[in-house]
């Protein structure tokens, strides 16, 4: 029979080597090849449209392998690709799913576009997360590079963005965070570092920038704050927060063009309190109401959040009035109170006594404020 199996195959596929040892199926015409004495012969080995050889069978290059009509062109090598268990990446493998869609131990992947389109259900949420350590092994760091350029060309920019609204959503954007990972220990242990940092230049290059933006806002709402805030602590003592200009170099902040206002003017708004700096003539005595705490909270941005009870800025008042007696005498609005005195009076009176004075104005609350003079 077996003699009779091989000269029907080899006069369809050419020749075949056989070894005992492997159970072959070959689907499709091949049953039907054989005459139905040979079928009834062949007993239980053949059944209506498949034959089982219990040998090892070899398709010379040149031979027609179909499946089902479908002709196979896959060697035997590309074949055994999908020889892998699901859900586990295996090197020089086909990659296969397991029930749950999900694939593990892929070492490297390049992806030219990453979304979350085609997750179903509401949470389509996309984790990039590094390998967990396993007993004393450090976890698996993530890394996000851009691509670099080989001559003269700019390097590709890294960009890590939160997701936009559609347009006529009243939803808010995603965030976007970058997060040291936390310490899981119930003893001792340090979190992990999150750091941003500018490229190093080279050669005559300089070195690059880094900046912190809030978010633009259209229209009359407040556009985004930045905090930067430091860590605490349960039982110990809480992080700082340092800013370190190389040695040489001052520490910049942006002071805004001063507010003009009149002479006569007797309320202060709240560009000139924000102003930082603000000199004043007063042509005269006179009261100088500040704004209220609502009116402040507003001006530093507490709609758009990140306002805390402490938060503080200074402000200083210089009177430059060229008379005797034209003192300037700050009065309190709603929502905020003094401490220290209030009259600052013009180098006219006592050329020893200082015509300008600084303030502490400090959150107290919701839309409550102390100004300290310090």
């Amino acid at each position: 029979m077996v003699q009779t199996i091989k000269r029907k195959l080899r006069s369809r596929y050419g020749r075949i080597a056989m070894a005992a040892g492997l159970t072959i199926v070959l689907c499709g015409v091949l049953a039907w090849s054989l005459s139905p004495m040979e079928r009834a012969k062949a007993g239980p080995d053949i059944a209506a449209n498949k034959l089982t050889v219990s040998v090892e069978t070899e398709f010379l290059a040149g031979s027609l392998w179909r499946i089902a009509g479908t002709q196979v062109t896959s060697t035997g090598a590309e074949l055994n690709y999908v020889d892998v268990t699901p859900g586990t990446a295996t090197a020089s493998k086909a990659v296969v799913l397991d029930g749950s869609k999900g694939i593990t131990t892929i070492t490297s992947a390049s992806i030219t576009t990453l979304t979350t389109a085609a997750i179903a259900g509401s949470d389509t949420s996309l984790g990039i997360t590094g390998k967990a350590g396993a007993a004393s092994d450090a976890g698996g760091a993530v890394l996000i590079t851009a691509g670099s350029d080989p001559d003269t060309q700019d390097g590709g920019a890294a960009s890590l963005i939160g997701g936009a609204t559609t347009a006529g959503a009243t939803g808010t954007g995603g965030a976007a965070v970058v997060e040291g990972g936390a310490n899981g220990n119930t003893t001792d242990g340090a979190g992990g570092a999150a750091s941003i940092t500018g490229g190093a230049g080279k050669g005559t290059g300089v070195g690059g920038t880094v900046t912190v933006a809030g978010g633009a806002a259209a229209g009359s709402v407040t556009g985004g704050n930045v905090v930067v805030t430091s860590g605490t602590s349960g039982s110990g003592i809480a992080g700082n927060v340092y800013l370190r200009p190389a040695t040489g170099k001052p520490l910049m902040t942006f002071m805004p063009a001063p507010t003009a206002d009149s002479g006569a003017t007797t309320s202060m708004t709240e560009a000139i309190l924000l102003s930082s700096v603000h000199a004043k003539d007063p042509a005269g005595a006179i009261s100088y109401q500040v704004p209220t705490g609502t009116e402040i909270s507003v001006a530093v941005g507490d709609t758009a959040g990140g306002l805390t009870v402490g938060d503080s800025f200074l402000f200083t008042l210089i009177n430059t009035g060229n008379a005797g007696g034209e003192d300037i005498t700050l009065t309190v609005d709603t929502g905020v109170t003094f401490v220290g005195s209030v009259i600052l009076a013009p180098a006219a009176d006592d050329p020893t006594e200082s015509s300008s004075a600084t303030w502490r104005v400090r959150n107290t609350g919701a839309n409550t404020w102390i100004m300290y003079r310090l």
